[in-house]
C-alpha cells in the first residue's frame, strides 16, 4: 500500500502492505526483504523513510512504529 526509498541509498527501499507488515527491500537482490518489521494488528497504511536512521509505519490500528536503521556503510 505504501513504498518510501532511502534517502541516502538508491538501492534500498520500505514498503508497507495489508498483510502488516514493513519490509526492507534490496533493488540488486528482489527475490526477498531484508528484513520484514512487524508489530501492527491491522493494515499498514504508510511508511516513511525521510530521516536516514528510521524507518516508519502508520497502520488502521492508529499506531506508529518506528525502527531504527544503522547503515555503516553511508555512517546513517
Amino acid at each position: 500500500s505504501s513504498v518510501s526509498w532511502s534517502p541516502v541509498n538508491q538501492y534500498l527501499f520500505i514498503s508497507g502492505s495489508y498483510d502488516t507488515v514493513m519490509k526492507l527491500w534490496d533493488t540488486r537482490s528482489p527475490k526477498a526483504p531484508l528484513y520484514n518489521m512487524s508489530g501492527h494488528e491491522e493494515k499498514i497504511l504508510a511508511v516513511d523513510w525521510s530521516i536516514p536512521s528510521l524507518l516508519l509505519s502508520g497502520a488502521a490500528d492508529n499506531h506508529l512504529k518506528v525502527f531504527q536503521y544503522n547503515d555503516e556503510k553511508h555512517g546513517t
